[in-house]
């Protein structure tokens, strides 16, 4: 690999400010005197902090001039200051020097605030500076400054270029905030003279991967949602091993040039990843897109990792790119290679589609399971291939599980029937109109049963689903039952137990807690179970009974606050520790005249004033509530409703409410899980996910499972993944 670095090795970023001597004889500074800061530098000094154009020279080889923008700020503390021992000042840019243009020098250096730095009583001064100020969240009074480098670190912008060989290039421009830099000094104030400026030479700090993600090299275009920078254990010894959140540096041996950096904050939380979006919010007429890379085309990001004075020796790096709704694409670096606070080129090879989105598998398997964020499908099984008369899905449930779903919601009844000979009994049935051949609750798990396996056999052991039932009423009596919601609540209990036991499926039969992490339920399916307020439904089980589900009850398409959840019964004597808090009206209703939300149907209005509500409360909770107890669902799915109910009502609410979603979770900055999401038409294919949109929204949930800290349980053993080592001319894998 190349080495390139940031700033010309040995080169100082640097502060200019020009004073003027009035006095012939030599007045040293004094004691309460305000202290200016700045310095002139010769020849090509770069400093910061919009990139250039890259600079070929046989002299210093390839580097990138920076240049300091306008209110670019930076912290300086003086312990030794008679005043406050930290102030934070803006830079003004030098504009008059055409040559030299944008400047890399200042024309001013202004204090925020009122009161600068001034002069102590203490001869020896010492003054540690640090960029960008605000990412100063502390310092201490022995020349420790704590920062931070964030796991989302999406452009600030995107242009586009024009190779030398005609070839498209997008640029996603960084957000130089998490370009470090330090400076440090140390004089006697006897020895500076009253008007003369501190001068401050800057380091630079962080280490930066350019990275080169190359289009195809034919066909179609290809959508590219997210790219991650993964930090592995290599060895699996279950090291810490982290790329973002908190650092403290030690400036106190600075003068000998040393400055150590060390790992701050919570460990028990992901902190191995940066993840950079692709999603262009200018794109497709103002509407957004992810960036789309036709063949030949090039994207170029960067990524800003946390200081490492050390190499990266102990850890392995991995880029990861994510098309949208397929295989993951991995790369495993050459991490010797990699050089500290510097930029170090990564081109990647051309990319493909195709393949399951095994999303999951890319996450660490001790994050709990109420972290994450499941993209899911409103009515799974209503197709027009299952005959559906109300068709809300166009893929089967295999072609949703590739495209990245992991949770359905299918509706079911129980129906009695002749099941032998003079002999009849209750069956658990899909409810899909129109069915001549209806799906029997065990075909459905069978299905889901064969993806999950499918996965495991090709080595993505994380893969899990979520499996939520909910009930219909059948076309036949009671039979024996009080009522049909009780014959149905008790018969989908015993299935479900019957078909956990029977060693065909993988159930997750063990209780779902508040710390159930996806090492937990990996490899299986996880049932819930909707109970019908009508009837008492939850409570025709008993309190003791151990049935492999989570139960809830609805009462309503939205209740503010949630209800219970509960593992193993529905009854309401048993104590619950879980909350289920949820939105799920489906019947939308085009005249508001009609609107009867009791009934289940309400206004499109109050279909996203809900949904928003899910949303924001998630975020609170997340703020709030560290005892991460709490499930949410969201259902995006349903259909106009005027009094009858066709295809095209189902297709014209999808294409009002996606738009709606990606512009609430594309703007949403907030680390929460976004729970379960389901959605009409949850697929990639071309005329119908890619039509309505949902294709993109399902990316939009999975990407919310790398934009922050998700918490972990914490665990001396945990591994992130395995690194696969390959050839260095392609992939490694396609996870």
């Amino acid at each position: 690999m190349r080495k390139f670095c940031f700033i010309l090795i040995g080169a100082i970023a640097s502060l200019y400010f020009s004073s003027c001597q009035v006095n012939e004889v030599f007045v040293p500074v004094q004691s309460g005197e305000e202290i200016i800061f700045g310095s002139s530098l010769p020849g090509t000094v770069n400093t910061r902090t919009i990139y250039g154009d890259e600079i070929v020279s046989d002299a210093s080889g390839r580097y990138y001039p920076v240049y300091w923008e306008s209110n670019d700020s930076i912290a300086i503390y003086c312990p030794q200051s008679a005043s406050i021992p930290r102030v934070d000042y803006t830079i003004t840019p030098d504009t008059s020097d055409p040559v030299n243009s944008p400047s890399n020098r200042s024309s001013a250096v202004t204090k925020i605030g009122d009161v600068g730095l001034q002069w102590g009583m203490d001869e020896k001064h010492e003054f540690y500076a640090f960029y960008p100020a605000k990412a100063v969240i502390g310092v201490d009074g022995d020349g420790l400054v704590e920062a931070s480098v964030p796991v989302v670190q999406n452009p600030v912008r995107w242009i586009e270029d024009v190779d030398t060989d005609g070839s498209k290039i997008i640029r996603g421009v960084a957000n130089t905030d998490y370009a470090y830099m330090y400076s440090y000094c140390s004089l006697n104030k006897s020895e500076l003279a009253s008007g003369e400026s501190v001068p401050l030479t800057f380091h630079h700090l962080s280490t930066i991967l350019e990275i080169t993600v190359n289009g195809p090299e034919s066909g179609s275009p290809i959508k590219i949602s997210s790219v991650n920078v993964n930090a592995v254990d290599p060895e699996g010894q279950g090291q810490n091993v982290v790329l973002t959140g908190d650092f403290v540096c030690n400036m106190t041996d600075i003068e000998n040039g040393n400055v150590t950096c060390d790992v701050a904050g919570d460990l028990n939380e992901v902190r191995n990843r940066i993840t950079i979006s692709c999603w262009n919010q200018t794109a497709n007429d103002g509407n957004g897109d992810y960036v789309e890379l036709g063949p030949g085309d090039k994207l170029v990001l960067q990524a800003y990792c946390l200081p490492n004075d050390d190499g990266f020796e102990t850890q392995t790096l991995q880029v990861s790119v994510s098309p949208v709704n397929s295989r993951n694409k991995v790369k495993t670096l050459q991490t010797a290679e990699i050089l500290a606070h510097k930029v170090n080129r990564v081109s990647l090879p051309h990319m493909t589609t195709g393949g399951t989105n095994y999303w999951l598998d890319s996450l660490d398997p001790d994050i709990y399971i109420t972290e994450l964020s499941l993209p899911g499908s409103h009515n799974s099984m209503l197709t027009s291939g299952n005959e559906a008369s109300t068709v809300y899905q166009t893929a089967s449930i295999t072609e949703q599980f590739e495209a990245g779903v992991r949770a359905f919601m299918i509706q079911t009844a129980a129906v009695y029937e002749m099941v032998g000979f003079l002999r009849w009994d209750w069956r658990i049935y899909a409810t899909v109109d129109g069915a001549t051949t209806p799906m029997t609750l065990e075909d459905i798990v069978s299905e889901l049963n064969a993806c999950l396996a499918t996965s495991q056999s090709e080595n993505f052991d994380n893969e899990f689903v979520f499996l939520q039932i909910t009930y219909e009423p059948g076309p036949t009596d009671d039979n024996g039952y009080d009522n049909q919601a009780d014959a149905w609540i008790n018969k989908v209990c015993n299935e479900i137990s019957s078909l956990s036991q029977s060693g065909n499926y993988s159930i997750y039969a063990d209780e779902i807690t508040s710390n159930t992490t996806i090492d937990d339920v990996k490899g299986k399916i996880v049932f819930k179970l909707n109970t019908n307020l009508d009837n008492d439904m939850s409570n025709c089980i008993a309190a003791d009974a151990s049935y492999p589900a989570l139960f809830s009850e609805w009462q309503s398409s939205y209740v503010d606050g949630g209800v219970d959840l509960r593992w193993g019964t529905s009854n309401e004597s048993k104590q619950s520790n879980m909350t289920w808090y949820y939105q799920e009206g489906a019947n939308i209703v085009l005249d508001a005249s009609n609107e009867n939300i009791a009934g289940g149907r309400l206004t499109y209005a109050h279909k996203v004033e809900y949904a928003g509500n899910v949303f924001n409360y998630s975020v609170d909770m997340y703020k709030n509530n560290s005892e991460h107890n709490i499930w949410f669902m969201n259902d995006l799915g349903g259909s106009y409703y005027d009094g009858k109910t066709s295809t095209s009502y189902a297709v014209q609410f999808t294409e009002d409410i996606s738009p709606w979603a990606l512009e609430v979770l594309q703007g949403r900055n907030e680390n929460a899980s976004l729970g379960i999401i389901y959605m009409n038409y949850a697929d990639n294919l071309e005329n119908s996910g890619q039509t309505y949109g949902t294709a993109n929204l399902i990316q939009t949930i999975v990407d919310n499972n790398f934009k922050f800290q998700l918490r972990k349980k914490g665990t001396a053993t945990t591994t992130f993944s395995t690194p696969v080592t390959r050839s260095s001319a392609g992939w490694d894998s396609e996870n």
